[in-house]
């Protein structure tokens, strides 16, 4: 028997054992891509694209299911790009898209441009505003301080400052006396639709008060407009004299409101027909001028008639006054709507462009 045979039947068992170990292995291997897929593709139709993106990723080397597992990956990024575009997370979006090698380029572009666009506008929002509203400021308040300007000073600062609202400011007390003054300027338009006259003219008077509150604080704490001698003579000087007159004026209202009845019938003078008066108490520790407004209405058909004013001027503290009214018709037992306006505390008198602006809101 030939010597050579034992080591030769050795050599090709072992080659034999390489190879059923080598099939084994395969097997084992393709086996686990095979599960591997089958999860990615589970995870796919679920939704879970990050899951199954991983999985994809693992299986790009495998021999079998390499082809298969780009194109699936593609998909996946694709969809991973979406879900984070419309969840605003541009980076994250833009990352994805750059993965996908399969889709048309010029479709895939389109979608990191629109990343592009949207991380823009995230940095746009996120710019400080901080010098550029108090440029806009500054430059609403100049406008308003020439004389020769005729505009609607609340509408046109309402349209300068309108985006301040959701604009990010690094100073975050800055954007307070931001938000302020829109709310400020929002008070002074709402104000003109006040249905009384004495209800539009207080209203009108403490949002100004405010305006001004709020261009006091800015110059103290930002020095704004700080060389501008006009700004700081009058919404800085001028500002304690307000803050006395407003409190001088609630004090007339809530004495106006103790006496009088809106709706009231007076009664008829005996001796001049057609003339109704009565008569009133200025209670508060200051000089009044007033303009009274009658709103005039039959008893039996509350008709409207005519509307009257009667104005009385400089009248002392703690004293009694008398208002007539003059009804041409001679009805009898007329109906009268009371209203009015203050035009003139402890020698201050509003000028004749501040009354007809208050007459200017009757809406009965």
């Amino acid at each position: 028997m030939d010597n050579r045979v034992g080591p030769l039947r050795v050599i090709l068992l072992a080659l034999l054992t390489v190879l059923i170990l080598a099939i084994l292995a395969g097997a084992a291997l393709y086996l686990r891509d095979s599960m591997l897929m089958r999860e990615g593709d589970i995870n796919y139709n679920a939704g879970d694209y990050s899951s199954a993106l991983a999985r994809y990723k693992v299986l790009q080397d495998a021999l079998l299911f390499k082809k298969e597992a780009f194109q699936k990956a593609d998909y996946c990024n694709y969809n991973l790009a979406r879900e984070a575009m419309e969840n605003e997370q541009w980076e994250a979006a833009k990352g994805y898209l750059n993965e996908v090698k399969s889709f048309e380029l010029d479709s895939v572009n389109k979608l990191i441009q629109e990343c592009d666009d949207g991380l823009e506008a995230e940095a746009d929002r996120l710019r400080s505003y901080d010098k550029i509203f108090l440029e806009d400021l500054e430059r609403a308040i100049t406008l308003r301080l020439d004389p020769d300007d005729d505009g609607d000073v609340v509408v046109r600062e309402q349209m300068f400052l309108k985006d301040y609202d959701h604009r990010y400011f690094q100073d975050e007390k800055l954007r307070d006396y931001a938000l302020r003054y829109l709310d400020a300027l929002q008070q002074q338009y709402d104000a003109r639709s006040e249905i009384y006259k004495s209800e539009r003219e207080l209203a009108l008077d403490d949002a100004r008060l405010l305006n001004y509150e709020i261009l006091n604080g800015l110059y103290q704490d930002y020095r704004f407009m700080a060389d501008n001698v006009q700004f700081v003579g009058e919404f800085v000087g001028e500002l304690p004299s307000m803050r006395a007159f407003n409190a001088s004026l609630h004090e007339v209202y809530a004495d106006m409101h103790s006496q009088i009845d809106r709706t009231a019938t007076w009664p008829e003078e005996t001796y001049f027909p057609g003339r109704y008066s009565t008569d009133y108490r200025n209670n508060t520790g200051h000089t009044i001028s007033l303009q009274f407004f009658y709103y005039i209405y039959t008893w039996n058909q509350h008709r409207y008639l005519e509307d009257s004013y009667y104005t009385i001027n400089d009248v002392p503290p703690l004293t009694d006054y008398k208002v007539v009214m003059v009804e041409q018709d001679n009805q009898a037992g007329v109906s009268f709507l009371v209203d009015w306006i203050v035009t003139g505390i402890d020698g201050y008198e509003k000028t004749a462009e501040e009354v007809l602006d208050y007459r200017a809101s009757a809406k009965y």
